[in-house]
């Protein structure tokens, strides 16, 4: 698990070094999702992909000191940087994977943009599953198509006249729109098992807290794995690349700061009573 190709090692410096990127872009997303298992005080949580903790430390103010929270990665790294931002006693980290892992059941299991990554989601849901008590919850977000996200898709479809044409999961394959189709997630969750499987979409348009086209250009470069694969592959291309990024999020910037339509889905889905 340590030694994930994307997560442990490509993109693994910059996600912790721009953790509040991130979280600052994705907040939205995870609280809304955070909402739909309120209440939460008292509460055990599993955070699924907790990335650099930020939702994993959010989790902790909700459940309170008689709760507990426990964040799951696949990624060292990740979880170095998650244990370097907060210290409680209701706080652990655990390096694994959630569609294999085995631990004690909690009330609810949450993610925020960490769970479309599954090979067998089927199966990984079905694990999750066993890990939350009957009658406890799963609530996540996970995008939706990825016209909806120019965010992301913009900078990777401009880096194709640099690093050529970019190498997509197809439709439905682990990735980060592995669940664009509402029905594929109800799909997948009802097939897992879960119930009472409810999915809504969250659309904003929000800044990408990393400054100007230029900058966001930068940071971007380092965060998307199709950008920094291809800079890996060619870090002789890395000025033009960031160049043609740059000029794609112009059509965004507003005042010095990228604004970007993004889309997800929150899903909310229950382990029914009586559940093995």
């Amino acid at each position: 698990m340590a030694d994930d190709p994307i997560w442990g090692d490509l993109v693994s410096d910059p996600w912790v070094r721009f953790a509040d990127v991130v979280d600052g872009h994705s907040a939205p997303f995870g609280a809304a999702a955070m909402d739909s298992l309120e209440p939460l005080e008292s509460s055990s949580v599993l955070d699924v992909g907790c990335g650099v903790g930020g939702t994993t430390w959010e989790l902790a103010t909700r459940v309170g000191r008689e709760g507990s929270v426990v964040g799951i990665d696949v990624s060292a790294p990740f979880l170095e940087g998650a244990r370097r931002r907060g210290d409680a006693p209701q706080v652990s980290f655990v390096l694994g994977d959630a569609a294999t892992i085995s631990l004690d059941p909690v009330d609810a299991a949450f993610s925020r943009f960490g769970v479309m990554f599954f090979v067998d989601p089927v199966v990984a849901f079905s694990n999750l599953r066993s890990l939350v008590r009957p009658g406890g919850a799963i609530a996540f977000s996970c995008w939706r198509d990825p016209f909806a996200n120019p965010w992301m898709t913009a900078p990777v479809l401009a880096s194709a006249s640099v690093l050529g044409p970019p190498s997509l999961p197809p439709p439905g394959q682990a990735g980060p729109f592995a669940f664009a189709e509402a029905d594929r997630v109800r799909e997948v969750l009802g097939g897992a098992g879960w119930t009472h499987v409810d999915v809504f979409d969250l659309s904003i348009e929000q800044p990408f807290p990393a400054g100007d086209a230029r900058g966001c250009a930068e940071v971007m470069s380092q965060l998307n794995p199709v950008l920094a694969g291809g800079i890996r592959e060619m870090p002789e291309r890395r000025d033009d690349l960031i160049s043609v990024v740059a000029d794609a999020l112009r059509e965004y910037e507003r005042d010095g700061e990228v604004v970007v339509p993004s889309a997800a889905w929150i899903v909310h889905a229950t382990n029914p009573t009586g559940a093995g």
